[in-house]
């Protein structure tokens, strides 16, 4: 074959694509298509943290729905560029204290700061309309819980626009804003081209709960290319003798955050329970500290038995690979006394692991 063939291939396509002149709103989900989430979640356990599409093309003065459809922002820069300005979790000018485990022993992190949910996140703009010239950024907070509305900006100036998820560093797209006389891909077509996408994405997710990490190491959740995610344990259980160390780490080239506990109850179906009370605080304004900090001191070495902080309590703190926040990406625990013991991600509250310890 000619080397110049595929570059001729790749143009005759690009020319057959249809086009139209009158399309006036386009769609761009932040997650999944809803109606791809039976697929990805029945299936595999898997989601992707992307805009689909990720880049679409529209005229001056045409609309695009952006579509909450997971836990995402949508965050539209200005001419000016930048990038996302708001992180999901901010340290507060206020201080923890009287913060005491089940034994009443007060936890390290008094007097260290609490954490809050960035204030410009939880104003949600979804369900709402906006006219977008690129002189201001634009953002959409998270959407209500229970609400699917989409938020509706219209372009009226021309350019390339980005626009980013403000809790998942990584996550991009962008808008390119042509004149009313040029002529650009059908919703129809942007449509195709998205399930050929989810496609490609479905196949890559089947692997990721094989994928076996190094010997006494349990990923919290697992990664694949271009922002897909398993959301479970990896492995689900690890047989370890007694003494043994063990690290729980976020997988390389992940974009999530996480916070593994043990303790009384499960979050996910015991919400009154220890664990249950702790992880729902990440629904409110201001976290729990006992989930936004390791419940030992990061200086010095972990341990877990029965007893711990009077109920078998242990947390890693918050994890996650973003340079631009002070969590680590991982946490190690030594298991002194044999028993098997549960984890739970205080954050995605469904996802268990167990550690036996003989």
């Amino acid at each position: 074959m000619s080397r110049f063939r595929v570059p001729l291939l790749l143009t005759a396509f690009v020319i057959a694509v249809p086009t139209s002149a009158s399309a006036a709103t386009k769609v761009v989900d932040a997650g999944v298509p809803l109606a791809s989430h039976r697929a990805f979640w029945g299936q595999y356990g898997s989601d992707v943290n992307a805009f689909f599409p990720s880049q679409i093309t529209i005229r001056v003065g045409d609309a695009i729905r952006f579509r909450p459809s997971g836990f995402h922002t949508v965050h539209l820069l200005s001419r000016r560029g930048g990038r996302s300005s708001a992180r999901s979790l901010l340290p507060s000018a206020e201080r923890v204290s009287g913060a005491l485990d089940a034994a009443g022993q007060p936890f390290w992190f008094n007097g260290q700061p609490h954490f809050d949910n960035a204030p410009a996140l939880l104003k949600s703009n979804f369900g709402k309309r906006f006219t977008f010239t690129g002189a201001k950024e634009l953002l959409s907070g998270f959407h209500t819980k229970g609400s699917r509305k989409a938020m509706v900006v219209r372009f009226t100036r021309r350019g390339t626009f980005t626009f980013v998820c403000d809790y998942h560093p990584g996550m991009k797209g962008s808008v390119k804003v042509v004149p009313r006389s040029r002529r650009v891909p059908t919703a129809k077509r942007d449509a195709a081209d998205v399930r050929k996408v989810l496609q490609l994405y479905l196949k890559a997710a089947a692997p990721l709960r094989q994928a076996a990490p190094p010997e006494r190491v349990i990923n919290v959740g697992n990664a694949g290319a271009g922002g897909l995610e398993l959301y479970d344990f990896v492995p689900k259980v690890v047989p370890v003798p007694v003494g043994a160390t063990v690290r729980f780490q976020i997988s390389p080239g992940s974009l999530e955050t996480h916070s593994v506990a043990a303790g009384p109850g499960y979050p996910d179906t015991q919400p009154a329970s220890y664990l249950g009370s702790i992880a729902r605080a990440f629904e409110a304004v201001r976290a729990d500290p006992r989930a936004i900090y390791p419940s030992d001191p990061p200086d010095t070495p972990s341990v877990l038995v029965p007893t711990s902080h009077g109920n078998g309590f242990w947390s890693s703190g918050v994890l996650d690979r973003n340079p631009a926040t002070p969590f680590p990406a991982s946490r190690d625990l030594t298991f002194p006394a044999a028993g098997t013991y549960v984890f739970s991600c205080l954050i995605h509250k469904y996802m268990h692991t167990e550690v036996a310890v003989q």
